[in-house]
């Protein structure tokens, strides 16, 4: 089983990748990510050295078209980001995804100058102890789909709009706003 835990990323689903051959006639652990944060997926389908591949539900990750300027920017492996700055490229929509156990952790994630900056922190503890800095952005979408993920992080929001969607009743515990000129949060 060459295709164990594969996972490709690609914002435009299949409409970027074409996959020619593959040694597994059926890789049921392969997986495509797709949309502008990734967060669509499906488990890749096919056959040995066939050209057609799909998802095993048959719209996902298939007619995504997606603004390539954005900023991208993907936490694949534990602790990638642990303790670094990632920085966000101005005048796009930034998109930082942090997948992983740890990955974004102490991390510093600047959002610059991003039109609208978003951090999706989907792994066990992956963005604790993270500082998100967004004041000069227009706004930003802090999204924690895991107990623990976004706990204690420190957020310094942007004038116009915070968004922040805590899906565990845990997963935003003890954050700090500074939401000093901002004109709306929204505590989803």
């Amino acid at each position: 089983d060459s295709c164990i835990g594969l996972n490709v990323y690609s914002i435009n689903g299949w409409n970027n990748v074409r996959v020619s051959s593959i040694n597994d006639q059926y890789p049921s652990s392969a997986s495509m990510f797709c949309g502008p944060a990734f967060t669509e997926s499906c488990v890749m389908q096919g056959h040995v050295n066939s050209d057609h591949w799909f998802c095993d539900s048959f719209e996902t990750c298939t007619d995504f078209r997606f603004d390539v300027s954005a900023t991208v920017i993907v936490a694949t492996a534990t602790a990638q980001h642990y303790n670094a700055t990632v920085q966000c490229e101005p005048d796009t929509d930034c998109h930082v995804f942090c997948g992983k156990t740890l990955s974004c952790q102490y991390a510093t994630i600047d959002c610059g100058l991003a039109t609208n900056c978003s951090v999706y922190c989907y792994g066990s503890d992956s963005c604790k102890y993270a500082v998100i800095l967004a004041t000069n952005a227009a706004s930003l979408t802090l999204s924690s789909a895991y107990p623990s993920a976004a706990q204690y992080a420190t957020v310094y929001a942007p004038a116009q709009e915070v968004r922040l969607k805590c899906v565990s009743a845990s997963a935003c515990q003890y954050q700090t706003i500074y939401a000093t000129d901002t004109q709306q949060i929204d505590i989803l």
